[in-house]
Order: structure tokens, then sequence, then C-alpha cells
């Protein structure tokens, strides 16, 4: 048969038309992008109650982009009737089930809890909502993201897993269809293990917890609702009766900052100089009247805690000393730093949620290579390099004092040489008129509280 012309136009027209709408219908189906945005399962850790300020201790199941979803391992033992329609995306926006949710992290957590200092909000009801709430028996959709705005309380900070959410991340099995299950991935196994064991109330019996996506009871309405739940192996659809329906067991899910599991960050950084050489061998009792001592105090005055209090230590390089803090908590800080004989340096330091798990501090600018360096001359503590200095030394080496002697203070001997003598002298008018407010970063620090 021949084609003519016209026919060819016409069929090739209708081609690219039925090419076009099988593009835009996979389009439309999916978000751009998304099926790369999945949480990865973990084999989660437990966040005590400890750490969270609830009554609860979490589950981390899942990671993303530095955040952790973490599950209450306690349900929520609340009364209401639960509304759902398995059948109409917007059923969880509409659920008592929600509200429940809502009312127990705005209300009922306390408003002080260390939760709220790493809680962020969720995309899940900021996007595509068949995406984020899922649907019974489907595993490629249904899972929300963490966005990176704090936020404290607020609705939906706190929500119920998905069922896709479950089936990956908590789970033993899931169900593929109204009558056939297949096994969860093996760390949605581990974590669900980590659960505790049935809850109860009033000699009701259940290990499920609601799930904000619905089930499939072709029946379900509103007011009498089927819901997708979790049993001890399974999520499954399971028509809630009226006595079930008033016990809902809700297990709350969040998105919170990683770093609530650390117990602190590391603080490190590097001071010069240290005594690391005993010129005349005067022994260890000797050098360590020389240490540089280095603290996170709350202020200046106030001493820091044994844990927060350490001394330099040599890094091989001449005369140059390293520090080291581990498990230190969220807090406003002053780096106080003190060498017998030098003006004390001070720079106030923040470690908060943002900041990394080592956090390595440095002066101000690039003159000091990123080493705090401390200014010799303040024999007696006051602050600044003056006369007063002079003359504290002027005594000691009118008495002959020494190493030996009973005198001896390493304040005087700034170079650590045993002698206190011209050297030292010297040393002071290298320095003359400095005080601890002239070091770089330590203009804000106030020296009398």
């Amino acid at each position: 048969m021949i084609l003519t012309k016209c026919k060819c136009n016409r069929i090739a027209r209708i081609l690219a038309i039925v090419l076009m709408a099988a593009l835009l219908t996979g389009l439309v189906g999916q978000t751009p992008g998304f099926a790369a945005d999945i949480p990865t399962g973990v084999d989660g850790r437990i966040l005590p109650a400890s750490k969270t300020g609830d009554t609860s201790d979490w589950l981390e199941i899942a990671r993303y982009n530095g955040y952790s979803l973490i599950l209450r391992r306690q349900v929520l033992l609340d009364y209401g009737q639960v509304a759902f329609d398995s059948r109409n995306i917007d059923a969880y926006q509409i659920s008592d089930v929600r509200t429940m949710v809502n009312n127990w992290f705005k209300n009922s957590l306390s408003s002080t809890a260390k939760l709220r200092d790493f809680t962020v909000r969720s995309n899940l009801m900021l996007e595509n909502q068949s995406q984020e709430i899922g649907y019974f028996g489907v595993i490629t959709n249904g899972f929300c993201l963490p966005t990176s705005t704090a936020m404290r309380t607020g609705d939906d900070v706190a929500f119920l897993l998905s069922f896709g959410e479950a089936a990956m991340f908590c789970s033993e099995q899931y169900a593929i269809t109204t009558t056939s299950w297949t096994s969860s991935p093996d760390v949605a196994k581990k974590n669900f293990s980590k659960l505790p064991t049935t809850p109860t109330y009033n000699n009701i019996y259940r290990a499920f917890w609601w799930l904000r996506s619905g089930g499939h009871n072709a029946s379900s309405t509103k007011s009498a609702s089927s819901v997708g739940s979790h049993s001890l192996t399974l999520i499954n659809c399971v028509y809630a009766s009226s006595s079930q329906a008033n016990y809902p067991y809700l297990r709350p899910a969040l998105w919170v900052g990683s770093g609530i599991f650390d117990d602190g960050r590391t603080v490190t950084g590097k001071v010069w100089p240290i005594q690391d050489v005993d010129l005349w061998g005067l022994g260890s009792t000797f050098m360590r009247k020389h240490d540089v001592v280095v603290e996170l105090r709350s202020t200046f005055l106030t001493p820091a805690p044994a844990n927060l209090r350490t001394t330099a230590v040599s890094t091989g390089l001449s005369a140059q000393g390293s520090f080291t803090f581990t498990n230190v908590p969220n807090g406003n800080y002053v780096l106080y730093i003190k060498r017998p004989g030098y003006l004390i340096r001070a720079m106030p330091v923040t470690i908060n949620d943002a900041s990394p798990s080592v956090v390595t501090l440095a002066p101000p600018g690039t003159a000091e290579g990123g080493i705090f360096r401390l200014w010799w001359g303040d024999c007696n503590d006051d602050y600044r390099i003056d006369n007063d200095d002079v003359l504290m030394i002027i005594e000691r080496m009118g008495m002959g004092v020494n190493a030996f002697h009973s005198l001896y203070t390493a304040a005087c001997d700034m170079n650590g040489d045993g002698l206190i003598d011209n050297d030292d002298i010297q040393m002071v008018l290298e320095m003359w008129d400095r005080n601890i407010l002239q070091y770089p970063g330590a203009s804000s620090v106030n020296p009398f509280v």
C-alpha cells in the first residue's frame, strides 16, 4: 500500500502526540528528583530520655543529610475517635490522629525538652502530598524529608510514619496486597526488635501504631475508619472496631539534627610557647610549674570544672603545644589560657548544634597562624605588663632566688631557665604596656565577671 504525503504527515503528528502523552504521563506521576531523595535506613541508635527531656527513649531508624529520623519507643495513649479515610490523600491532613500528635508535641512534651533544640520541620505538608503521605502497600513513596528550618514547636514537626517508612525502616514484614506479605529489609527488622513489648491500656493489648498512610478497606469512611497499622510481625490493614478506635496507640516520629546523639563536641587548638625543654635537667616537678593551663569557663572569673580544664602538651614542634577537650556540651564559654608570668589569654567560644563534631579553635585573622600566642611579662597577674612586674623580678633578684630557693616563682622566670635575672626583665620590657584585652579576639571578654 502506498501512503500519500498527507497521510504520512498525519500519522507522524499522531505518533508525536502519543509519544508526548506518554512522556507527560510519566512526569505527572512522579516528583522530579524524588526517587533519589529517600532517607537511608540504619540499624538505629537508642536516644535515651536523659538526652531528650521526654519521658521516653527514642529510636533512630533512618538518616538524611546530617539529620536523623527518630521514632518514639513508648506510644502515646490517647482517647479520641480516629477519623481516617484510606482512599483520600488528604485523610491524614484532616484526621484526629494528626491532631493528637500535634497536641502532644506542642503541649505535652516539656517546653524546655532538649529534644526541641534539634527538631526541624519536614516537607510533609509542604510538598506533593501523594508522595509524602504514601499509600497502603506502596514502598516507592511516602518518604518525607527534613528541611533546614529549626522548629521547637508547631504543627507537623512531629508526625506519624507512612506505610513506606514503616515498611523500609521499622517492621518485620509488610503487606503487598490485601492478602500477601513480604519480608522487610534487615535494618527494618533490627529496628523493630528494639521497640518495647506490647503496650497495654485498660487491659486492651495493642502492638501496632496508626500510620499516616491509610488502609485499603473499600468501605472505610471518615467517621468509621480503616487504617494501615503495624502489628508485631507485619504492616497490615486492620479494621478499627469501636473499642479499638477509641484507644489509638500513636508512635510519633521526628526529624532531628543527628548531633543530638553526640555526648558533646571535641574542642581542640594550639598554643605557644610551652615549656617543652628541661634546660638544666631540673626535673618534671620544675617543668610542671611552667605548665600552660587551658580552660573552657562559663565566665572569665569562674574556674572550669575538671572535665573542661586541661594542660597543653607538646606537638613536637619548638615550644608549640596543643589542647583537647572531649564531650563538650553546647554552651557559651570563655576560652581561658594561662601560663605563669604571661598575660592570660581569653576569647569567647560558642558550641551549638551547628558546630562540627571536632571544633578547632583559633585566634581571628591569619597573623598568628592559627596558634594562640601568649605575651610574657605579667608576673603579678593583674592583667597588664608594667612597672609592678619589673619590681617583682628585681625583688627576687636581690635575694638570689633561683629554682632551688623556697621563694622561687615561675611567674618571674618567664624563659624557664631556673634563674630570675636580667633576661626576665628584658622579656617584660619587650611586651611593655600590653593588657589582656589587646589579644586578638579578646575585646568582647569581660574580665570582671
